[in-house]
């Protein structure tokens, strides 16, 4: 089964005629999430996976009708979506009494987009049922600092927090920007996380992040890898030199960060 965001993106001829056009031969389903949440054309809102393993499509409010509809005339209440990052598939996988929040790249408004989605979001789901308090949280758009915000911290209140975003380092660019500038992640979202008490797991510190947990209440989450420490302890360390830190150190990212040239360069 394959739900996506449900209309042609840029530039995604080759998904199509790769993946959604072939679901029917490979013997699999095809949902855009609009139809998920609507319940429509026999999607539903909650997918099963076994009895007690299940995904809640979460309705953002800005997943568009038309699977063939173009990304260059997406609109909410008649306002264009220049942003398509808050068009992200939003879900909430449950297994018994743990549960983790799929954020995708939901993020507010940004210099390419003036909708606020995240928080339009959390304010259209007050009173949904399946929007609750997750164990986990997947940390919107690879750390932004435009994503994951107190309002989303404080409704979900995660005690577990992940992070995938490519290492901070020279070679790794996006855009026209190089490695620590890239703001993935963003030392204000690492310090909002801090705020909400939400161990943070980077899978760039870490390398790739597993987790074992048996879904019972007071059960531990077993994680292979380090949770950044500022998250864990405030601040224990000043080192200047974090960014050139080895793939696993369980160094202070957030509170060495903020008088590094890491910040200096880019979050000024």
């Amino acid at each position: 089964m394959l739900v996506d965001y449900g209309y042609r993106g840029y530039n995604d001829s080759n998904y199509y005629t790769s993946i959604r056009s072939h679901m029917d031969q490979w013997e699999g389903v095809y949902h855009s999430v609009y139809d998920c949440v609507n319940n429509l054309h026999n999607a539903l809102g909650r997918t099963y996976v076994t009895p007690e393993l299940f995904i809640d499509w979460i309705d953002s409010g800005f997943y568009q009708s038309n699977s063939e509809q173009d990304s260059s005339n997406l609109t909410y209440q008649g306002q264009a979506i220049e942003d398509l990052n808050i068009t992200s598939v939003q879900a909430i996988l449950n297994y018994r009494n743990f549960s983790f929040y799929l954020s995708g790249d939901m993020q507010n408004s940004t210099s390419y987009g003036i909708i606020d989605g995240e928080s339009i979001m959390v304010e259209n789901n007050q009173h949904n049922s399946s929007f609750h308090q997750v164990t986990m949280l997947k940390v919107g758009h690879h750390g932004s600092g435009t994503a994951t915000y107190a309002p989303l911290l404080e409704y979900l209140m995660p005690e577990l927090g992940v992070i995938s975003a490519g290492r901070v380092e020279a070679t790794n660019t996006y855009g026209n920007k190089f490695g620590a500038c890239s703001n993935h992640p963003h030392v204000a979202t690492l310090n909002r996380l801090k705020a909400a008490k939400v161990k943070t797991y980077l899978n760039s510190a870490s390398g790739t992040l597993h987790f074992v947990t048996n879904g019972e209440i007071n059960s531990p989450v077993y994680f292979i890898g380090s949770p950044l420490k500022s998250s864990l302890y405030g601040g224990q360390n000043n080192h200047s030199n974090i960014l050139d830190a080895p793939i696993g150190s369980n160094y202070d990212i957030s509170n060495d960060l903020w008088s590094s040239a890491f910040y200096n360069a880019c979050h000024i």
